[in-house]
């Protein structure tokens, strides 16, 4: 019904769009450039030169604030703008990002802020972030999952977070509690972990034969949950604490209060002197991992209806996609049905108890009552 072509320059190509409203769409370039689209009738309305290079994503704040537009480069800054005031109504987080992944960009409706990745110079940071767009250059740390992100989403109709990675692990949390508490743990759950074997390389010829194996997929489920703390502040309390015991150590000896010492993640039955490794990752960003490329979770989303808002859907690189029911009655309301249900067992013992009771003495005082012959019993 309708094409959108870019302008006809040179190597000017469309690499993200997002909805406006019902008759709007905006689209990322490859020169850094926002285009704006009217549907109806098919026209060009704006055109803003946000970044230096390309734009790898791009989302806005429909239905909320649907002329809020947030975009990620390959190599610069994560900027929002208002459409409505281009020139006036614009601002950007001054640390630069390095972002080769898309989908890591979401709005929130409820919170009126975007979640995207942390803002680094790192490619493999594996930490979540939100930015209110009243206070988009000041961030909170969201999550930080295992291997490196590569899609999250956030519900439509609840503040719930989740996030799939290249490790094939999906998690989901609470934003809302995350951002309104200070120094109160969280949780994070994950859902599931998806796994895939791919086949060995075999080199016979398989014309006239059968297909080859696509491989094998595993799902595992039923984790507990995690705190969800952030890695620079364990590194960084393990470090305070490191250097309290070596001042007080050093206290008698002359030494200096707060002497800088070396931040060793250290765990209760760990010896002394040695480092814990799986604390010492997670304290802040380790290597990139490289996982089997089919094993990565390559999109997520929640469904957007009120009455089916607790549904998500995960999809991943071996080509399966799962939808899960996540949602949980409350205690209240599940008590209050396990005690009906137990009521009506409870009752139909009872009633069957006295109707059996019935028959017997009926059957007593009837004296008619047939007895089965050998015949009839096969022997």
């Amino acid at each position: 019904m309708i094409t959108l072509e870019p302008p006809k320059e040179c190597t000017i190509e469309i690499t993200c769009f997002t909805w406006i409203n019902m008759n709007r769409v905006a689209a990322g370039l490859s020169d850094g450039s926002v285009m704006v689209w009217s549907l109806s009738p098919l026209r060009i309305l704006q055109r803003h030169p946000v970044h230096s290079t390309a734009i790898i994503d791009i989302v806005s704040g429909y239905p909320s604030d649907p002329f809020l537009v947030s975009t990620v480069s390959i190599g610069g800054v994560l900027t929002i703008t208002d459409l409505s005031r281009p020139s006036a109504e614009t601002t950007y987080h001054p640390n630069m990002m390095v972002s080769l992944q898309p989908n890591l960009l979401t709005w929130s409706p409820h919170l009126r802020g975007y979640a995207s990745i942390w803002p680094s110079a790192f490619a493999g940071n594996p930490n979540l972030t939100f930015l209110p767009i009243r206070g988009f250059p000041v961030c909170r740390h969201l999550i930080t999952v295992n291997g490196q992100p590569t899609c999250i989403s956030i519900g439509a109709c609840h503040p719930f977070l989740i996030a799939g990675s290249t490790d094939g692990s999906v998690w989901v949390f609470n934003i809302l509690r995350k951002l309104s508490s200070h120094r109160e743990k969280t949780l994070k759950l994950k859902l599931f972990q998806h796994e895939y074997y791919a086949p060995p390389v075999s080199n016979a010829n398989h014309e006239g034969e059968e297909a080859k194996p696509r491989g094998v997929c595993r799902i595992l489920h039923g984790f507990l949950p995690e705190p969800n703390s952030h890695p620079t502040g364990v590194k960084m309390a393990e470090t305070q604490r490191l250097n309290r015991e070596k001042g007080a150590k050093g206290k008698g000896k002359g030494k200096a209060i707060g002497e800088s010492a070396k931040p060793q993640a250290k765990t209760p039955r760990q010896p002394e002197g040695e480092v814990d490794e799986e604390a010492a990752m997670t304290s802040g960003p380790g290597p990139i991992v490289l996982y089997e490329p089919q094993t990565r979770v390559t999109a997520v989303a929640w469904n957007p209806n009120v009455e089916f808002s607790w549904w998500a859907a995960a999809a991943m690189g071996s080509g399966l996609l799962r939808v899960m029911d996540v949602g949980a009655e409350p205690q209240a309301k599940r008590k209050k049905k396990d005690d009906e249900e137990s009521q009506v067992d409870e009752e139909g013992e009872r009633d069957d108890g006295m109707d059996s009771m019935d028959e017997d003495e009926l059957g007593e005082e009837d004296g008619d009552v047939e007895m089965a012959s050998d015949e009839d019993l096969g022997t």
